[in-house]
């Protein structure tokens, strides 16, 4: 149990939300952790006097989080070595290979790179996506069956995605009870089949309901799941639709797990009602959002300078397709962020959506133009 930083309630361990007046618990979600506040904290924690060798060791890992978190790793593994009970080490190390895994899915530094990077190359893409399917075909058939084959198979597909599953799982192993261990898991599942998609010309329907909504394309459709549109003239051969559609289920259940572990996590919402409109599932899509939606307006009655929680009712927003509200946010969150990354992000997020607000209201305008059209045969 902790206190909440604003009404000074206890919140269960890994709580992302209090459950008493809303507040987030922290400034930014473990799997966001800024390095820089990280090593803040650590400094100010220890006294300037004599240290230990696990202190020394603690303070020169967080020093290397400056290069990213993998290089952090090694030393961090020793310090808790050194010294497993202690909380600080435990707690720092297990968010740090949670970063790693989204690091080394996608790309440090926002430099190309990855298994996500690979997948969006042209020709190399694809090469990229199929080695990822074979792996993730003998993997999804093992499941349940043969234990050491599919350790193997396993491995396999964590090779193929850089080693990304393998921080998720350790930082599960550290502690089973982990929420943000699961959605990180979740996380990669579901970039790396959105992932594989786009390698075949398949753009999940969301990338698509803004920037490119104007082109024409064709509906992909498996059973009730709609994997998206294809921008290409030829269809592209559907034989890795069940491969896509497990790691889809498995990004479910494991988002699924975070919220049980914690109710008021948000993002996993998000995550979960992104995959499941993949899987033909509407109702239950928007039931998430809802449910995302009632924790972050509370949240930001609670403290109204929360920049994350501004960030993520915008995507939902979006996701329920109030453009307006989701500009307002993004607005408000221009006068309470100070880094100049999310401040460039965010500019280009709001003019994306004026964007759209503008071809609706022409959209809107060509329709009403028709009916009046329309009307003017049928006088009299």
């Amino acid at each position: 149990m902790s206190r909440c930083r604003i009404c000074q309630n206890s919140v269960p361990q890994y709580q992302t939300f209090c459950s008493h007046c809303g507040a987030r618990q922290t400034v930014t979600s473990s799997r966001g952790i800024a390095r820089k506040n990280v090593f803040s904290r650590l400094k100010d924690s220890f006294m300037e006097g004599f240290r230990s060798e696990a202190e020394k060791r603690f303070e020169s890992a967080c020093k290397l989080l400056v290069y990213g978190y993998v290089p952090a790793i090694q030393d961090l593994e020793e310090v808790v070595n050194l010294n497993p009970r202690n909380t600080t080490y435990r707690d720092t190390l297990r968010a740090v290979y949670l970063g790693a895994g989204d690091e080394r899915l996608s790309h440090p530094f926002g430099f190309p790179g990855g298994p996500l990077g690979e997948l969006r190359s042209g020709t190399f893409g694809e090469i990229k996506a199929k080695e990822i399917l074979s792996w993730v075909s003998k993997v999804r058939q093992l499941k349940g069956k043969e234990l050491l084959p599919y350790i193997e198979a396993y491995e396999g597909l964590n090779k193929a995605l850089n080693g990304s599953l393998e921080m998720f799982d350790k930082s599960l192993d550290m502690d089973p009870t982990y929420s943000d261990g699961y959605s990180g898991r979740a996380g990669a599942f579901h970039k790396v089949a959105d992932g594989i998609l786009m390698a075949y010309g398949i753009f999940p329907v969301r990338f698509l309901t803004h920037s490119v909504n104007e082109l024409k394309g064709k509906l992909v459709q498996y059973g009730n799941a709609q994997l998206g549109i294809c921008l290409e003239q030829e269809m592209p051969d559907l034989e890795f639709a069940v491969e896509i559609l497990w790691l889809y289920e498995q990004a479910v259940e494991d988002y699924q797990e975070a919220l049980r572990l914690d109710s008021t996590d948000a993002e996993s919402y998000i995550g979960l009602s992104q995959v499941l409109r993949q899987l033909g599932k509407g109702n239950k899509a928007t039931n998430n959002l809802n449910k995302a939606l009632a924790i972050l307006n509370k949240a930001i009655q609670a403290d109204n300078g929360d920049e994350q929680s501004y960030s993520e009712r915008a995507e939902v927003f979006e996701e329920l397709g109030e453009v307006e509200p989701a500009i307002s946010d993004l607005e408000r969150l221009l006068t309470v962020s100070t880094s100049e990354f999310e401040l460039g992000r965010t500019r280009r997020k709001i003019e994306e959506l004026r964007k759209v607000k503008r071809q609706e209201r022409k959209n809107e305008s060509g329709r009403l133009a028709k009916v009046l059209h329309s009307a003017c045969f049928r006088l009299p």
